[in-house]
Formats: C-alpha cells, sequence, structure tokens
C-alpha cells in the first residue's frame, strides 16, 4: 500500500524537520519525483549518485545542510541547450498557428458580414442608411471645419 502511495506522488518536502545524517542511497527510487525539498535540516556526507535516477526532477534544494560534494546530474538524457531550442521552436510554431487562426478568424467574419448584408435587406438597409448617415456627417464637419 506504501508504494503505492510513493508512486502517485510528485514531491516531497522535508524542509525544517531537523533531519539528521547522511541522505539514504533508496532517495533515486523516488523516480517519478519533479520535486524534492530536504533544505533547513542537518543531514550531512556526500550527496549520493542515486539521485540522478531522478529523470523527471525539476527542483531539489539542499540548500542550509551540511552537504559535500556535487550535486549529481539529475537529466543526463537531455541537455540544457536542447531543452531551449524545444522551447524556441514551440513559440514559433505556436505564433505561426496564432496568425493562421487570426485570418481565418478575419476572412470568416468578413464573409458573414458580407453574406450578411445581402441576405436580409431590411438589416442591410438599415447597415447602409447608418454609414451614408455617418459620411454626411463626416463632410459638414469637414465644411464646417473649413469655414473658421
Amino acid at each position: 500500500m506504501s508504494r503505492y502511495i510513493v508512486d502517485h506522488m510528485y514531491g516531497l518536502d522535508l524542509s525544517s524537520n531537523q533531519l539528521s545524517g547522511e541522505i539514504p542511497v533508496e532517495i533515486g527510487d523516488l523516480e517519478g519525483f519533479k520535486s524534492l525539498n530536504l533544505s533547513s535540516n542537518r543531514l550531512t556526507g556526500s550527496i549520493p549518485y542515486s539521485i540522478s535516477k531522478l529523470k523527471d526532477l525539476e527542483s531539489l534544494d539542499l540548500s542550509n545542510n551540511e552537504l559535500s560534494g556535487n550535486i549529481p546530474p539529475c537529466n543526463p538524457t537531455r541537455a540544457p541547450e536542447e531543452s531551449a531550442n524545444e522551447e524556441e521552436d514551440d513559440e514559433v510554431i505556436d505564433m505561426e498557428w496564432f496568425y493562421w487562426t487570426c485570418g481565418a478568424v478575419y476572412i470568416s467574419t468578413c464573409l458573414a458580414v458580407f453574406v450578411f448584408l445581402c441576405i436580409d435587406t431590411r438589416w442591410s438597409q438599415e447597415w447602409f442608411y447608418r454609414v451614408d448617415l455617418f459620411i454626411h456627417h463626416l463632410q459638414r464637419f469637414k465644411r464646417s471645419a473649413f469655414r473658421n
């Protein structure tokens, strides 16, 4: 039952719990974890290499302990440059879809207005009346501005 719970966890925060001793090697068995926080304890020794088995790890906080050595690489299959390039590629694809979608919405709206004005004579007459009235007001404004 306890392994079932661990398999469905994605993070562990044991910060500020006054834990002491070394980080157990079994920490690498928590492969699905995305976040691990063991900060502000009294942990000593080196950081176990088994942490490198945490392939999905996005956040690791071991600060404020008395640990020694380097943190093993937790995601050796993916270089930082690759993930940055993938993010840039995703943005370009997203922007391309954005422009295509905007263009399609604009064209669809123009066609809908055109069809709407051609089919329904009552609404088209009202529309053209309003446009004619607007042009008339603009012409009056233009004449009065030149007189002053």
